[in-house]
């Protein structure tokens, strides 16, 4: 049978400003502030919660109804979501920040691993319903959430040896990318999650998202706890308030199938909404209220919609060809190494590959389509 899946990818606007920066360098008159040896481990519950994290790639698959281990399960996913440019990441907050002031690193890394607002913290993403956080979506009806398909724990708890001095270190800056750190699974930002296997449960987790019952979010859990997928929380009632950002989505009807020809096969008649529109932030600290925020609203050019075609179904596209021929589909697909898409820029272009990387997806920009 013939089928074609599609993409929708979701970026941000980002504005690369440069500064010219005058260093000056002053000698430290005061040693850093130590917490007294004698003081108990209650001391560090006087902290707040340290971290912030920001995301600026989102992407969703409408794929569905094919067994995922034949696929890589980096190429075919649902949702992927990614900290990807500078000034994304994951960094300590002004708050945290202030609080410390001066104070010596390994102090601070006691306060992170060992204080009740901190401790095991580890970023996690899930679908979560917006009027009680500690339901999330499963795929497996009435069964239990499993990592790395219903929610996704990326990279380590932050108070890993491995993470946390660095991410003191780097004193508020995002950070998105661990190239030098070892002990990690992933080194950089970002999250897969799956519901692909029936187009039943595809289109019912569209309905709940697009309704806004459900939010896709980006919060903490203690990966030590009893329950490592309750969102941490600054009050006893996690249900209502957590630590991290949600997304809130739309759907709409896609924009077609480009053939050959140039001819354009738009969805028409009962065609399902299967391709996100509008992505909102949320403050999971308020997860019923949308943010209003200049940077809230996600913005998703037409032009970076894509059709996912499977090979055997590409002699009618011809998708990543040049000239869109039979042997061109025989001989491999053409992308030029030394220039962009036309009305493609650099930072699209990026973006796109980012999510796409170049060793699972041929991405034909003209007919927006890939392969």
């Amino acid at each position: 049978m013939r089928f074609n899946l599609k993409q929708k990818l979701k970026w941000k606007h980002f504005t690369f400003l440069m500064f010219m920066t005058v260093l000056l360098s002053f000698q430290n008159c005061a040693d850093p502030l130590e917490i007294n040896e004698e003081d108990t481990s209650s001391k560090y519950e006087n902290y707040p919660f340290a971290y912030d994290t920001k995301i600026d790639s989102f992407a969703y698959m409408s794929c569905s109804g094919f067994d995922n281990s034949v696929f890589n399960n980096q190429a075919v996913f649902t949702f992927k979501t990614m900290a990807y440019n500078a000034g994304s990441g994951v960094s300590l907050n002004k708050e945290f920040i202030d609080s410390v002031g001066n104070m010596r690193m390994s102090q601070q890394e006691q306060i992170l691993s060992e204080g009740k607002a901190n401790r095991g913290a580890q970023l996690q993403s899930a679908l979560r319903r917006r009027a009680n956080l500690l339901q999330y979506y499963v795929s497996d009806t009435g069964g239990e959430g499993v990592e790395g398909i219903d929610y996704d724990n990326l990279l380590s708890p932050l108070d890993s040896e491995n993470l946390i001095r660095p991410i003191i270190a780097s004193k508020g800056q995002k950070m998105n990318y661990f190239s030098h750190l070892e002990g990690l699974q992933n080194r950089r930002l970002e999250s897969y999650l799956y519901f692909n296997g029936s187009e039943a449960l595809a289109s019912d987790l569209r309905s709940r998202l697009d309704f806004g019952e459900l939010i896709y979010t980006l919060n903490y859990v203690d990966a030590d706890g009893d329950n490592p997928v309750v969102p941490m929380s600054p009050s006893d009632a996690p249900e209502s308030e957590a630590y991290g950002v949600g997304l809130r989505m739309t759907f709409s009807k896609g924009h077609g199938l480009y053939f050959a020809t140039g001819q354009v096969k738009a969805f028409t008649g009962k065609a399902e909404a299967r391709v996100v529109q509008t992505i909102n932030e949320v403050n999971l600290l308020k997860p019923g209220v949308d943010k209003t925020s200049a940077d809230a609203d996600w913005v998703c050019p037409s032009h970076l919609k894509f059709m996912i075609v499977k090979p055997e179904d590409n002699k009618d596209v011809f998708c990543g060809t040049r000239n869109n021929t039979a042997l061109e589909l025989t001989t491999g697909f053409y992308e030029d190494p030394n220039a962009l898409p036309t009305g493609i820029t650099q930072e699209e272009y990026n973006a796109v590959r980012a999510m796409l990387p170049i060793e699972y997806w041929h991405v034909d920009f003209a007919k927006q389509c890939v392969v």
